[in-house]
């Protein structure tokens, strides 16, 4: 891409911020919030064109449920809850972050359409999985165990309650684990960019 290319998507996001009166770009380095650990990444907005992306995967009805693990600043939740979604929520562990998502979304609750949009400040290993999520979504939040963990709990869920869910997972490092889970199928994947993955029929 062109100088000016680039110039003009970084003035087409800027433009974005503004007119929903959003603050959800800058990173954040979690040693600054005295959060660093080998498991968890720093904060990274999402692309504002991946919900779009999302929804071509299947269609979004009024029963689906949307959680985003790590939700930082509240991109996603805001995104997502674009759409008709039953109930959108945002898990984040950092409370400085979370602050943030939780005024971005009052400033915007008349602009969704989503009717309950929650963001929970809680570590993801104490996060009971709702067992009506039908989409999951990672922006690579954290690796290692922590991930594992999130996933088993994931399938648990799925055993509890047998339906079609889709996970997202952007930059999708911990691919080799979710690839091997019997309770999956990949339906997409390009490494470092983007993983898509379904339930099998079934459940967990």
């Amino acid at each position: 891409m062109s100088v000016l290319g680039v110039a003009k998507r970084a003035l087409s996001k800027l433009l974005l911020e503004r007119r929903f009166g959003l603050e959800t770009t800058d990173v954040v380095e979690l040693s600054e919030l005295d959060l660093a650990h080998e498991t968890r990444n720093n904060y990274i907005p999402s692309s504002w064109g991946t919900m779009k992306h999302i929804a071509q995967t299947r269609e979004i009805t009024p029963d689906d449920v949307f959680v985003d693990f790590g939700s930082g600043k509240g991109r996603m939740v805001f995104l997502a809850a674009q759409y008709p979604f039953k109930r959108v929520m945002g898990i984040e562990l950092a409370a400085d972050l979370h602050q943030v998502a939780q005024t971005n979304i009052a400033k915007n609750r008349r602009r969704l359409r989503c009717p309950d949009v929650q963001l929970v400040n809680q570590d993801v290993l104490s996060f009971p999985i709702p067992d009506d999520m039908t989409f999951a979504y990672f922006f690579n939040p954290f690796t290692g165990d922590v991930f594992k963990r999130v996933a088993d709990g994931i399938g648990a869920s799925l055993h509890r309650n047998p339906r079609r869910l889709t996970i997202v997972y952007t930059n999708p490092v911990m691919h080799e684990y979710l690839s091997a889970q019997p309770w999956l199928v990949v339906k997409h994947y390009a490494a470092g960019q983007v993983g898509v993955y379904e339930s099998t029929s079934g459940g967990g």
